[in-house]
């Protein structure tokens, strides 16, 4: 069997969780024997070899160097890289199963053009598509947030969203060009065989919108981990080193977590430790970077921002902590951190909305606070330095599914016959 993964980015190039989670399956499927190759776009002009969008980053890992300007319709600068370099690409390959990891910085066309090849193969070709948060039904970065307010979103509609978009940059979308954006992507929908989802919380958002065809709850699964040993502790000392790990955006709740040590009780307050670890805080807003700013001139000796991280050093980083933070005020899917966590068995705290808290038992292997609150955050921050506590959640923190497990029931969507095979 072969199998093209189609993602919107390379983990050597950008690491967010999507992408991680494209490359770790791809992985997998070729530690099996199954000849994958992975397509994966990039923004980086400079590997990019003259007269062709495709060049190679390793063996079977093809980089796309398209362009998207228009990421409102999640459309293509140009068409010809679809219905030429694609194609051709598609015909020199022949996969027998073609894996969307999202549309972003590729375009719908590529799902058009993914249908075209496999009405015209000649064998059973399977379109699938893991689906990993709400960008094609959400405009507004697929956050499902109201732009102006934060207030989470439960459902879209041409008018409510030109309502929420009306002071999003570059400019207000009219309720007809949302309507537009809405039916382009459920046409190109229209042609997958088998949609993923990696939580329930997320499957039931599609289905919701409208989405008919199957979709499985298949988690992200991880390579195999080893859980740490607790952090030593001197006699009568807090479980009181929490971390972020993960991109910095409003979305993300960073400053929810630095603004949570203003509602410590004093004693804590002296003691905590909070690591910040990640990038993209230089790509927001002023108002978010000074906000940041003055929290870390109030609490020096308690804040503590490092910058990215590589994922090989996720092993010490886990290490030197006690707690792993998600303050999300967005819904989430199924954070890879969170997996992550649980790997290295860290009990977590996360905001108490959407696939988070799917993820995380509030007081089995985790505790969850209400999203947007800082004194609730707190209030679980104190909770979760009590070592007894803290062990006891350590103690109920059950191992994320592993990729070998996610492979063998990714492999099954494969080979499934289509409808009308």
């Amino acid at each position: 069997m072969r199998v093209l993964m189609i993602a919107h980015g390379h983990p050597s190039l950008i690491k967010g969780g999507g992408e991680i989670a494209a490359y770790q399956l791809f992985k997998e499927l070729r530690e099996r024997g199954i000849d994958a190759y992975l397509l994966a776009a990039t923004r980086e002009d400079a590997l990019q070899h003259g007269g062709t969008p495709f060049s190679m980053l390793r063996p079977h890992e093809i980089l796309f160097h398209g362009q998207m300007r228009d990421y409102f319709n999640l459309s293509p600068d140009s068409l010809r890289v679809v219905w030429h370099d694609f194609r051709q690409l598609l015909a020199q390959l022949q996969p027998d199963a073609i894996h969307f990891h999202h549309i972003l910085h590729l375009g719908t066309q590529f799902i058009r053009e993914a249908a075209r090849y496999r009405a015209n193969a000649g064998k059973p070709v399977r379109l699938i598509f893991t689906l990993h948060e709400y960008l094609p039904i959400c405009a507004n970065d697929g956050q499902m947030v109201m732009f102006d307010s934060n207030e989470l979103c439960t459902e879209a509609s041409p008018t409510r969203c030109a309502y929420c978009l009306k002071l999003r940059p570059p400019r207000p979308r009219t309720p007809e060009e949302l309507f537009l954006r809405e039916r382009l992507i459920r046409a190109a929908f229209s042609l997958i065989d088998h949609f993923i989802a990696p939580s329930a919380f997320l499957r039931q958002t599609y289905q919701r919108w409208g989405l008919s065809q199957p979709i499985s709850v298949i988690d992200n699964g991880l390579p195999p981990m080893q859980p740490l040993a607790p952090r030593p502790l001197q006699p009568g000392q807090p479980r009181a080193r929490f971390a972020y790990l993960g991109q910095i955006n409003r979305y993300k709740g960073v400053q929810i977590l630095l603004e949570a040590i203003g509602f410590l009780e004093p004693k804590l307050r002296e003691q905590v430790q909070i690591d910040i670890h990640g990038c993209g805080l230089v790509d927001q807003d002023e108002a978010l970077q000074q906000q940041i700013e003055a929290l870390r001139q109030r609490y020096p000796s308690q804040l503590h921002i490092h910058g990215r991280y590589d994922r090989d050093e996720l092993g010490r980083l886990f290490n030197e902590i006690d707690t792993l933070v998600l303050p999300s005020i967005w819904w989430e899917n199924s954070p890879l951190v969170l997996q992550e966590a649980k790997g290295y068995g860290r009990p977590m705290i996360c905001s108490d909305i959407g696939g988070m808290q799917e993820k995380v038992t509030d007081g089995v292997d985790g505790l969850r606070f209400s999203r947007g609150s800082a004194a609730s955050l707190a209030r679980a921050m104190q909770r979760a330095a009590d070592p007894e506590l803290w062990e006891q959640l350590r103690k109920g923190i059950k191992a994320p599914d592993s990729i070998q497990i996610t492979a063998e029931q990714v492999l099954g969507l494969y080979t499934e016959a289509s409808p009308g095979a």
